[in-house]
């Protein structure tokens, strides 16, 4: 987060807490010498507890990190010599089961913090990683049923995925259908649209170019666009 930004959110915080302390100190009439004293007991409390969650912010965004380099670590076909500082793994299923445990760990400790919410996302896309779809597919139904403006966009694609590989197509249909409906910062109306388009290639092939014709167009020189045109002149007439 940007340096300004954090400024922002401190000074909208304080000024939260201000104006909570006045509206109290109104309601029960406080005097104004007992007020000035409750208000600075009030506010440092409320501010000592935007510091402490700051602080866990930061603990926990420190074990996401971790979390996502075992997420992210290489997987050899034999183990690492001895003296290798590496992180690596003999097999997805490996990686994704010492990930999950990680990321578990960072949203049971910080469940309250943005990190934590990130890492109870990060939890189900292991399990789906893991080979673990029961868990994985209710993890991400949660997410996705939360509200969250960044994270229950993203389950939704996910479950997508897991629902057109393993012959759910309509189910991921839907789920696209309304990510392109209503686009956001996390999933844009084109990402969405072009995991919809490589379903139809299948089914509806004529309505699979015409997906690709309108991510192109909207986004003609950015990766996507590219991708959509090649999908495109792949497409049988």
């Amino acid at each position: 987060m940007r340096s300004e930004v954090r400024h922002r959110l401190k000074e909208d915080k304080f000024a939260e807490t201000a104006q909570d302390t006045f509206s109290w100190m109104r309601d029960h009439s406080i005097n104004l010498v007992g007020g000035i004293i409750v208000a600075g007991l009030i506010i440092g409390i409320g501010l000592g507890g935007y510091f402490y969650m700051e602080n866990r912010e930061q603990k926990a965004s420190a074990d996401l990190g971790q979390a996502m380099e075992t997420l992210n670590a290489p997987i050899h076909a034999t183990n690492p010599s001895p003296d290798s500082t590496e992180e690596s793994y003999l097999s997805m299923k490996e990686r994704a089961l010492a990930a999950e445990k990680k990321f578990q760990a960072v949203a049971s400790q910080y469940p309250h913090t943005h990190s934590g919410k990130i890492a109870g996302y990060f939890v189900g896309i292991s399990e789906l990683q893991a080979g673990n779809n029961s868990a994985g597919e209710s993890r991400l139904k949660q997410i996705a049923a939360s509200g969250d403006k960044e994270l229950a966009p993203l389950a939704k694609l996910a479950l997508a995925s897991l629902y057109s590989s393993t012959g759910r197509s309509q189910e991921a249909v839907t789920l696209l259908k309304d990510l392109a409906d209503h686009p956001s910062h996390a999933v844009a109306k084109t990402t969405a649209q072009f995991q919809l388009a490589g379903i139809y290639e299948i089914t509806q092939p004529a309505e699979a170019r015409k997906l690709y014709e309108e991510i192109q167009k909207e986004d003609p020189k950015g990766p996507i666009g590219q991708q959509a045109m090649m999908k495109m002149f792949g497409i049988r007439q």
